[in-house]
């Protein structure tokens, strides 16, 4: 690791909001590119940040993984006595994108606009925009559309409902979001049998 990539990541920690850490990035033209309106949550630099492109408005929780490069030709080229060079490739984030904690992106993956990638997935192909995609390889589960419209029928607490104090839920939101939680994973009964 070269001291410029340790010394981004060093900064990286400086700063408490996930806004000012892409800001940062983008001042610094660490990556290829990145948009307005970006979060990071990790710290970390990928080697070769500036093979990245990311969009407007994208939104990356916290050890999100670019791999832009690979190994294995060191153990290809041991096991055939070869001279093959390391894999290298591409990644472009559209606008618009949420990436969720634990995310692994691999080389010569472009992600469209509009896309949501489950918690720890593995994206090792191209994502088409206004999709919600999840699983390891990570693939299309729904549309942007279907999401929303269960989101909408199904909210996780009451509308009015002060939800944050600081990083922590509210103690109203607490005491119902842990009431519905027991509610649906109440140990079942078994009914005895009149035998």
């Amino acid at each position: 690791m070269d001291l410029k990539r340790v010394w981004y990541s060093f900064r990286l920690w400086t700063f408490v909001s996930a806004e000012k850490r892409a800001d940062y990035l983008r001042k610094n033209h660490v990556y290829a590119e990145i948009g307005e309106g970006c979060s990071f949550q990790s710290r970390k630099v990928p080697l070769y940040p500036n093979l990245i492109r990311i969009g407007n408005h994208v939104r990356m929780a916290g050890n999100v993984s670019f791999l832009t490069h690979d190994m294995t030709h060191n153990v290809l080229n041991k096991y055939k006595n070869g001279n093959l060079r390391e894999n290298v490739g591409c990644i472009r984030i559209g606008d618009n994108v949420f990436v969720s904690s634990g995310v692994i992106i691999h080389q010569g993956v472009s992600i469209g606009d509009n896309v949501i990638i489950g918690a720890g997935s593995v994206v090792e192909s191209d994502i088409p925009s206004n999709s919600v995609v999840s699983g390891s390889p990570a693939c299309v589960k729904c549309s942007l559309d279907v999401l929303y419209a269960i989101r909408k029928m199904h909210p996780s607490y009451p509308e009015g409902m002060k939800l944050r104090n600081g990083d922590f839920a509210t103690e109203e939101a607490a005491e119902y979001l842990w009431t519905e939680f027991d509610k649906k994973h109440r140990p079942k009964t078994t009914e005895p049998s009149n035998k």
